[in-house]
């Protein structure tokens, strides 16, 4: 079964089921399967009693060409009722529905009266394109209200999917023969063009609509502000990241976790054994300060009194020295030393005292006296 894209709510055909059991009880149909597309459960409608095939909805070429139906017929027997299903093959032709959609629409444009005629206004290119025409079946025109002294034009008219907008005839305001500063164009874009080499006809041609308002400004009086054709900017962005198929990954934050752990765990077994220690015995001293030992001396240790060596010499008359005495005294003791050579001096007749004062402050080393005669 072939259909040409008829319109929603068309019978396309139908099925018949011959039942030859006496007496004749009817037969019924039912669709099962096979008849969605698109998002919608079925596009397909069967009358059960009449066996009739109806398009709910007109189909889309473009998403599906063919449709595989599974329709059932059951006897009227309301004991043993018996059933039969048959497929039915429906392959839709492809038919010129889609209009073309062309780009950018609903453009404005500011354009000098001064302009020149074959110049591309402000480069303004419009590209279309259609889901069931080739690029060259495309025909640009202008539709002749909008388009008043015919100073507009699109160049190439046909043959292409891509056009620009050129100026045909000057503006001559002066002379009164334009009396129009906005213009809105309609563009008409049609699919029918008779040289796209088409294998063969495909139906009634489909036309797109666009819009394009001009506005014409004198620049000596009017500063001029161009806009520029919408443009689609794609920027990549890119992050730092890491894939989760990385193993070093999960190994750092599993060795991380344990180092972690272990030293949790270590810090918990040591206060708790000082906690038990001290709810068992009694023994706070975990738990109080220790003293800090301190080192700053507050009464200084007494120094030893200076001592004085002297050494006494005592000699006859003839220089021979009788006697030499090495006294270590403190300070306070000089008288005895003046005592001690007096009693000499009585028991040995005349004599010849020397006292040499050898060291006045004691240093606290041992220094033999007779390394000095």
């Amino acid at each position: 079964m072939f259909v040409p894209l008829p319109p929603g709510g068309t019978v396309i055909g139908s099925v018949k089921a011959m039942d030859r059991d006496l007496p004749a009880t009817g037969v019924r149909y039912s669709l099962i399967s096979g008849g969605g597309t698109g998002g919608l459960s079925n596009i397909f409608s069967l009358d059960p009693k009449l066996g009739s095939l109806t398009l709910l909805t007109r189909p889309d070429y473009e998403t599906t060409q063919t449709y595989s139906l599974v329709i059932r017929a059951e006897d009227g027997d309301t004991i043993s009722p018996l059933i039969a299903t048959t497929m039915v093959t429906i392959d839709i032709t492809e038919a010129n529905d889609e209009p073309p959609l062309c780009g950018p629409n609903r453009t404005d444009i500011i354009v000098p009266k001064d302009l020149r005629t074959g110049s591309n206004i402000q480069g303004f290119i419009m590209t279309c394109s259609d889901r069931d025409s080739p690029s060259a079946s495309f025909i640009y025109s202008i539709s002749g209200d909008s388009n008043l002294n015919n100073h507009f034009v699109f160049s190439p008219s046909s043959g292409t999917n891509v056009t620009r907008l050129f100026l045909k005839e000057p503006f001559d305001y002066e002379s009164g023969l334009d009396r129009v500063w906005q213009y809105s164009l309609t563009v008409l874009v049609s699919d029918g063009n008779l040289r796209s080499a088409r294998s063969e006809p495909r139906g009634l041609t489909q036309t797109g609509t666009v819009i394009i308002n001009i506005l014409v400004v004198d620049p000596d009086l009017t500063t001029v502000t161009t806009t520029t054709i919408p443009r689609v900017t794609y920027i990549t962005i890119t992050e730092n990241t890491y894939s989760i198929d990385h193993w070093y990954i999960w190994f750092v934050i599993a060795l991380g976790t344990m180092l972690l752990l272990g030293l949790l765990s270590y810090l918990l077994y040591h206060l708790c054994g000082k906690l038990y220690k001290a709810l068992k015995h009694g023994d706070c001293s975990c738990c109080e300060p220790r003293p800090r030992e301190d080192k700053e001396v507050l009464i200084p240790e007494p120094t030893p009194p200076k001592r004085e060596i002297f050494m006494v010499r005592v000699y006859l008359q003839s220089g021979y020295s009788l006697a030499t005495v090495c006294v270590k005294v403190p300070l306070c003791s000089r008288t005895s030393i003046q005592l001690l050579v007096t009693v000499l001096s009585i028991y040995t007749l005349s004599l010849f005292q020397e006292v040499t004062k050898i060291n006045t402050v004691f240093d606290g080393e041992e220094v033999d006296p007779g390394k000095f005669l």
